[in-house]
């Protein structure tokens, strides 16, 4: 683990810094804010015994992690008020945010690894995010069991291919789908049923970008 000053170097973002970073698409608001800080000084506390991020520092976090999801966040609005399943959830990006930005949406995170499913309980408990679901399975076992609602929006920022997520997603029945995706991993061309609906960029803009489909 990275070191600073002979101590390790923490990921937890200070209210003020969160609002400073995501201000560069919009005002989070004070509510937001205090919930990903939150977020954040729990994702510190685990990360001491398992990693559950790829940064090592709060600037990392903030500038790729926070800010490229909140990036997506008006790409929701299209949907509304349809439930968002969100595949491979890890850490809870994107979908913290996400949920955060619309506590009043029911929102899935789906989460085969029990370490990050129960960081993820935990983090929805502090949160005070009462219509998540977290689901500690795998989505072949949810399909089968048809527990996840249809008609949703699909999201994943690294759960698998494009392609391959949205296979998963026409499997649900989604509505919708929302690509977090590597700029050189966007197709050309969309499968079929799915139709370009709209693009943001994401953080770093010239790596990330957010992709709206509907089927």
């Amino acid at each position: 683990m990275a070191r600073l000053k002979g101590r390790a170097a923490s990921l937890t973002c200070s209210a003020e810094q969160i609002r400073k970073v995501l201000a560069q698409v919009s005002d989070p608001g004070a509510e937001l804010t205090e919930r990903l800080q939150i977020w954040s000084e729990l994702l510190n506390k685990w990360s001491a015994s398992q990693r559950l991020v790829g940064w090592r520092r709060p600037e990392g976090l903030l500038n790729e992690g926070l800010l490229d999801a909140w990036a997506a966040v008006p790409l929701l609005r299209e949907s509304a008020p349809r439930p968002v399943i969100d595949l491979g959830s890890g850490s809870g990006l994107p979908a913290v945010v996400f949920a955060a930005a619309f506590p009043s949406r029911e929102i899935h995170l789906v989460e085969a690894r029990r370490k990050r499913a129960s960081f993820l309980q935990a983090s929805i408990r502090a949160l005070g995010l009462e219509q998540v679901v977290v689901h500690n399975a795998r989505l072949e076992d949810l399909l089968r069991e048809r527990i996840l609602p249809r008609s949703a929006l699909v999201t994943a920022r690294a759960f698998a291919a494009p392609a391959a997520v949205l296979i998963a997603a026409h499997k649900l029945d989604a509505s919708y789908a929302l690509l977090s995706i590597s700029t050189d991993k966007t197709p050309q061309k969309w499968p079929r049923p799915w139709n370009e609906m709209e693009r943001r960029p994401g953080a770093p803009e010239e790596r990330r970008i957010h992709v709206l489909l509907k089927a």
